[in-house]
């Protein structure tokens, strides 16, 4: 069964388990390390009483002078320590023991050794020995014996100080356990606790409460770089959603005026019986209408189409001249009825590049369109065209009414216009420059416009010339 555990619970339960773990290494550790050191100040011991007890193992009359070596180790208080002894000859003989050598410890010379050992009596009881021998020489020298010395300990004390270690840790063990799960759960909660605000925060967040953000917080950390990004990430939303709202509503208004208008004439037309030229009338009104919402819907189209990447360029080789030229040729007529001079001015008679011919042709009226709609009668348009390098430069100028500097950094925006009042009677839906901008950027290009209220505007547009053959390029 998959069991989902909260976050703050899970770092509580692996925060206790390290914590616990780490605890049983240490009391595992240092138990080893403390029973190690017990039994080898025991083993220290009896090596040192059995050097002692050396000293007063002498001869006389070529045997063991037993009486002087029973004083002597009385003398050292062997038994206050709970230590006992007893001497072997090298003939495995038996030559004497101490009054509290333990009863039911039995033992032979074939227990003799050099290395500690531990052995129990009958009774279980468990003891420490230690061996060691020492050589006696007579006194003529002719003879020498050898005498096992054998020392021994009870390990009860030893066995005492270790049960009581092992209680301490059995006894420590749940109090770090508890002591972890708490200390671990507050920690947890403390981490925790800026991630709970942030997601009480975000609750708040819906699509009409954009403009709120999530708390900050303050240690400069992964968790506060991840609110940043997530605080700009609802910006970049509320910019997207506001666009939307705006696009939405700048839409609804293009296209409500026009309906209105059909809807009008229609209306007005239906009351009564009228000749055929009303009825033409009417219908030529109508059908303006509808060529104005059908280029709306156009343009909004090939942005949305932009939009989803769905619109793709068509390139192919084209004179850029010839075709400044045509779309000269399209704007003449409107020009002329203002009496505004058009003028072309290029260094080269014809320019070689790589472009979309269709939707540059689009790019280009455009700019000669807005030009000619707002420059007063008898201005004047100038248009350049000149290539440097690998790029081609397009300046279109006009003698007309200028931007404001307030208006210039939304020119490029959609249904954004300068005169909103005048809009309809230009027949300007304020989707010509942002369509321009896609396809130039869509060029690898790059558009700008400068002006100043009252003095005219520039439009520049610089272009790459695409992938033209180096011989077509020495010819221009």
């Amino acid at each position: 069964m998959n069991i989902k555990l909260p976050i703050s619970l899970r770092l509580t339960l692996w925060y206790s388990a390290l914590l616990l773990l780490g605890f049983v290494l240490f009391g595992f550790t240092a138990f080893l390390f403390v029973d190690k050191e017990l039994y080898d100040e025991q083993f220290n011991t009896l090596n040192e009483s059995a050097e002692e007890i050396s000293e007063f193992v002498t001869l006389k009359n070529d045997s063991l002078d037993v009486p002087r070596l029973v004083e002597e180790t009385d003398a050292m208080n062997l038994q206050e320590n709970g230590i006992f002894f007893e001497i072997w000859a090298d003939s495995s003989d038996f030559i004497y023991r101490s009054r509290n050598f333990p009863r039911f410890l039995k033992l032979s010379y074939k227990n003799l050794g050099q290395s500690p050992t531990k052995i129990a009596d009958q009774s279980g009881q468990l003891y420490h020995l230690h061996s060691s021998s020492v050589t006696l020489v007579a006194a003529n020298k002719t003879k020498s014996h050898v005498i096992h010395i054998r020392t021994g300990q009870s390990v009860l004390y030893v066995q005492h100080i270790l049960n009581r270690i092992r209680m301490l840790l059995l006894f420590m063990s749940p109090v770090m356990l508890l002591l972890a799960g708490l200390s671990g759960w507050l920690l947890a909660r403390r981490a925790l606790k800026p991630v709970v605000d942030i997601t009480n925060a975000a609750r708040e967040i819906s699509l009409y409460q954009l403009d709120k953000r999530l708390p900050e917080p303050e240690q400069n950390d992964e968790l506060r770089q991840l609110v940043q990004t997530f605080n700009a990430m609802i910006g970049r939303i509320q910019t997207g959603v506001t666009k939307i709202q705006q696009f939405t509503a700048d839409v609804s208004h293009e296209l409500r005026t026009p309906l209105t208008v059909l809807r009008g004439e229609i209306e007005v037309t239906l009351r009564k019986t009228r000749g055929k030229h009303e009825y033409i009338a009417a219908l030529k009104s109508s059908l303006k209408e509808i060529y104005w919402m059908e280029k709306i819907v156009s343009n909004l189209l090939l942005l949305s189409r932009a939009d989803a990447g769905k619109l793709t360029l068509q390139k192919e080789q084209c004179d850029f001249i010839a075709l400044v030229r045509e779309c000269m040729a399209l704007q003449s007529h409107q020009a002329e009825t203002k009496n505004i001079a058009i003028n072309l001015q290029s260094t080269q008679n014809h320019i070689d590049c790589e472009i979309d011919v269709n939707r540059m042709r689009q790019v280009i009226s455009n700019l000669l369109d807005n030009a000619v709609k707002y420059t007063l009668p008898d201005g004047k348009i100038t248009i350049e065209t000149k290539k440097e390098q690998q790029h081609i430069l397009l300046a279109i100028k006009d003698t007309g009414i200028g931007i404001s500097e307030k208006d210039l950094p939304f020119v490029f925006d959609r249904f954004y216009r300068i005169d909103k009042s005048r809009s309809r009677e230009q027949h300007s839906s304020g989707l010509g420059l942002a369509i321009s901008k896609w396809i130039v950027a869509a060029h690898d290009g790059h558009i700008d416009i400068m002006s100043k209220e009252g003095q005219g505007t520039t439009v520049r547009v610089v272009l790459p010339l695409g992938n033209i053959s180096p011989d077509e390029n020495k010819n221009n």
